[in-house]
């Protein structure tokens, strides 16, 4: 009598994988074979189900382990960053006109943060801030393609030459990244840095936040000096 031909094809396996789909689960060798097939076969012979089960806890202790020093990373960060911010509002607060609370923020920023522009887009610009250099009326058509439907949120990252122009008149050439983010009502606040790495599109906007606000706030509140 002839042998039956008993050769497996693939589409047979899967076909029997189809027709049972929780019969390997209860297989500790099929299912350690399946989920981990680089460690069968080796020299000292076939995994266990445990011993793949604690590799894998192991690997995914090790992940977890990654993300919490990355996380404990970015909160330092930002302790340090909420510190400096409160050292300069702190410093803002005491500048008793308009116009020296306007060159200490420039001048701070540039010097705790790298900034290597700032310019403050404004609608209406008081008398004592029109010589000063980086204030600039407000152009809403120009920067139209700017985000008003979140305005507290920080639009960061690297922007076409064109865009840089409206943001930075006249330094555009020098940035390669920036920050953007609404002053309440009405202009925008642009911080631009020679370094593209300095401002991404993903990064922590909390500060930026923060300090647009207390912009905000001292602007509102001092109005037009003569």
């Amino acid at each position: 009598m002839d042998k039956p031909d008993t050769d497996l094809t693939e589409q047979d396996i899967l076909s029997w994988f189809k027709a049972h789909p929780d019969q390997w689960q209860e297989m500790p060798e099929l299912r350690a074979l399946i989920e981990n097939p680089k460690q069968i076969g080796k020299a000292d012979g076939p995994t266990s189900l445990a011993d793949f089960q604690l590799r894998r806890l192991r690997q995914e202790n090790n992940k977890l382990q990654a993300q919490l020093q990355s996380l404990v990373a970015v909160a330092q960060t930002n302790e340090q960053l909420m510190r400096r911010l409160h050292r300069m509002i702190l410093g803002w607060a005491a500048t008793p006109s308009i116009t020296e609370f306007v060159v200490q923020c420039r001048d701070q920023l540039g010097q705790e943060f790298g900034a290597d522009a700032i310019y403050l887009h404004l609608d209406s610009i008081p008398k004592s801030l029109s010589a000063i250099e980086g204030i600039v009326e407000c152009d809403q058509m120009a920067l139209d393609w700017l985000d008003r439907e979140q305005p507290k949120h920080a639009q960061c990252g690297r922007f076409t030459q064109s865009k840089l122009a409206t943001l930075f008149p006249g330094s555009e050439s020098e940035i390669e990244s920036a920050a953007v983010i609404a002053l309440e009502p009405d202009g925008w606040l642009a911080i631009g840095s020679a370094d593209e790495s300095k401002f991404q599109p993903d990064m922590g906007t909390l500060f930026l936040e923060l300090l647009a606000e207390t912009i905000s706030h001292r602007l509102n509140r001092m109005g037009d000096e003569s």
